[in-house]
C-alpha cells in the first residue's frame, strides 16, 4: 500500500510538473517589454524572487505545515495563473504598463515555485519509511528536473509561441498584435491550469 502510494504520489507530481512549468516564451518576453521591465537589473530580479520564495517558506512552515497538503500544493497553479493573467490582459492591452505592478505580480510565480517545490518533497517524506527520506528527495527532485529540462528543451520551438502572432504587427503595437498575444498567453494559462 505504502508504494503504491508514493508512485501514485510520483506520478501525480510528474504531470503537475510538466503542466506547470511550460511558458511561451516569445508572448512572454512581449509583455515584458511592453510593460517597461525589460531593462531591470537582473540581481534585483533574482533578489526579489528569491525573497519571495523564503517567505513562501515560511508561511508554509509557520501556517500550513500541519495542515493537508493538498490544500496548501492546489494554491500552486492559482498563483501562477491568475497574476500572470491579470498582468498579460492589463498589459497587452494597454490599460496598465507600469514596470513595478508587472514586477510585483510576477512575484507570484516565485511562491508558486516554491510552493511546487515543497508539494514535491513534503508529501513524500512523510509517506516513505523511515530512513529512505533522503533517497526519496533525491528521486522526486531529480524527476522534476528532468521533467523541466523537457519542457525547456521543447521552448526553443514547441512551447515558444512566436508562431501565435505578426512580429512586425507586434512592433508597432497595433490592436490586432495585442490581441493575438493575448490569445497565446492564454492558451498558455490554460495548458497551466490543467496542472
Amino acid at each position: 500500500m505504502q508504494q503504491k502510494a508514493v508512485w501514485s504520489v510520483l506520478a501525480s507530481q510528474c504531470f503537475f510538473t510538466l503542466f506547470n512549468q511550460i511558458s511561451f516564451s516569445g508572448p512572454a518576453l512581449i509583455i515584458t517589454v511592453w510593460a517597461g521591465a525589460s531593462g531591470d537589473n537582473p540581481f534585483v530580479q533574482q533578489l526579489m524572487y528569491y525573497g519571495a520564495t523564503i517567505v513562501t517558506v515560511l508561511v508554509w512552515r509557520y501556517y500550513f505545515m500541519n495542515r493537508p497538503w493538498r490544500s496548501f500544493y492546489s494554491a500552486c497553479p492559482l498563483l501562477l495563473v491568475v497574476p500572470q493573467l491579470i498582468v498579460s490582459i492589463l498589459v497587452s492591452q494597454d490599460i496598465l504598463r507600469d514596470r513595478l505592478f508587472y514586477r510585483l505580480m510576477t512575484l507570484f510565480n516565485s511562491a508558486s515555485f516554491a510552493i511546487g517545490w515543497i508539494g514535491s518533497v513534503v508529501p513524500l517524506t512523510e509517506i516513505i519509511q523511515e530512513g529512505s527520506e533522503g533517497a526519496m528527495v533525491g528521486l522526486t527532485l531529480s524527476l522534476y528536473f528532468l521533467v523541466g529540462i523537457f519542457v525547456q528543451t521543447n521552448s526553443v520551438g514547441l512551447f515558444e509561441g512566436s508562431n501565435f502572432y505578426d512580429v512586425a504587427e507586434v512592433a508597432v503595437d497595433t490592436t490586432r498584435a495585442r490581441g493575438d498575444v493575448l490569445k497565446a498567453l492564454i492558451l498558455n494559462y490554460g495548458i497551466n491550469a490543467l496542472s
